[in-house]
């Protein structure tokens, strides 16, 4: 389960287990790359602990995911809203 605070920002990352996101209050914007563009968006494994965890090391804001010229989905969830996200 992952709380965040306003205006959090989570990195551009690959989950290896299938998540559900809920979300409770406000509104959460959604960057989705499909996964045949890993090799173009720079993953690594930063956590020993977790190495299903990949993240990008494209900076997403100021434009950096317009810039790179991976194609790219952008969802907004509103309250009372929810998205499956399958692993990868």
């Amino acid at each position: 389960m992952w709380l965040g605070p306003k205006g959090a920002i989570t990195p551009l990352h690959i989950d290896g287990l299938d998540n559900i996101s809920l979300q409770l209050a406000g509104k959460k914007e959604w960057i989705l790359v499909n996964p045949i563009f890993y090799d173009q968006i720079d993953m690594f494994a930063p956590f020993a602990e977790a190495p299903n965890l990949h993240v990008s090391k494209l900076d997403l804001r100021g434009g950096g995911m317009m810039e790179s010229q991976i194609p790219f989905v952008v969802i907004e969830v509103n309250a009372g809203e929810g998205l499956y996200l399958p692993a990868g």
